[in-house]
């Protein structure tokens, strides 16, 4: 089947900090009915498409995690986390943010904001000092049941062991695809869904059931990159267009691919809220959280 591309028109409303720089990723803590926002930071040497060789950061303004409340329309510096933190989720009253080459565990049942690294294998704290055998990770998702999951750069799926403190390998398959950059688990499918920041092949699909994996075509529409996806319970998949400012839905059951949101600047790690059913998209390059009414 064909792709079908539709431009959809929804409500929207844009939030903007002075404090917030580079917003990249969002989640919802449902016990305190707020948001919790990362940021990579201030940086003088920032360009359309990231950070540029010689950019200076900000130490004091750098990924750093916030808490958004909207009824009285604030955000609240709680952690700091990393220069670099990207998917985040929340789990047990634990935060658990991804980073390059780690993952960091976040109380936020209390006043304790107490981290500790969550260890891939046995190695990870060595594998980290050099370069060449960093481990690098993308995406960090929920299945179905309920554990946590993301992907090495080697291309292998990680089960997070809440027993053992560490993320080991799912099954013994390696997923041989390029750039991948986030993450996302459709619950009814029982499916992961992989981005890539590949133009040529953005997006890939994971069937846990057989274990098989496949790239999903768009015929004659160039989606460009895509930075960040998430999906809601019915069987949709929210991406956000990195080269083209677009925020699409995908409906990977009949192919329908939708335009719902656009002018965006450095659109990053999209997240839905299927409580209050909204899509949150930080925008990387205003400093702004854009909260879309689906």
């Amino acid at each position: 089947m064909k792709n079908i591309l539709i431009l959809l028109i929804i409500s929207s409303y844009s939030l903007f900090s002075d404090e917030i720089y580079r917003p990249n990723s969002v989640t919802y803590n449902e016990t305190s009915e707020t948001y919790i926002v990362s940021s990579l930071g201030k940086a003088d040497g920032v360009t359309k498409y990231g950070l540029i060789s010689d950019a200076v950061l900000d130490p004091n303004l750098m990924g750093y995690i916030y808490a958004y409340n909207q009824m009285d329309n604030t955000f609240t510096k709680i952690f700091y986390a990393d220069d670099d933190n990207k998917r985040m989720v929340i789990k047990n009253d634990n935060l658990y943010i991804c980073g390059i080459d780690r993952i960091i565990e976040i109380d936020i049942s209390g006043q304790n904001k107490k981290s500790k690294l969550l260890k891939t294998n046995k190695n990870q704290r060595k594998k980290r000092i050099g370069k060449k055998t960093k481990l690098k990770i993308s995406g960090l998702f929920h299945s179905n049941n309920n554990k946590l999951f993301t992907i090495d750069n080697n291309g292998y799926l990680l089960e997070y062991n809440s027993n053992k403190g560490m993320f080991k390998k799912y099954k013994d398959i390696k997923l041989n695809i390029k750039k991948i950059h986030d993450a996302c688990y459709l619950k009814k499918e029982n499916m992961i869904i992989i981005s890539t920041m590949d133009k040529e092949n953005p997006l890939y699909f994971y069937d846990l059931k057989n274990d098989q994996y496949n790239k999903i075509p768009f015929e004659r529409i160039d989606i460009g990159r895509i930075y960040g996806i998430t999906s809601d319970d019915k069987g949709n998949i929210y991406m956000s267009g990195w080269d083209n400012g677009k925020i699409f839905k995908y409906n990977i059951s009949n192919n329908e691919l939708t335009v719902v949101s656009e002018d965006h600047k450095g659109p990053a790690l999209l997240f839905y809220n299927k409580i209050k059913e909204e899509l949150v998209v930080p925008n990387m390059y205003d400093n702004s959280i854009s909260i879309l009414k689906l």
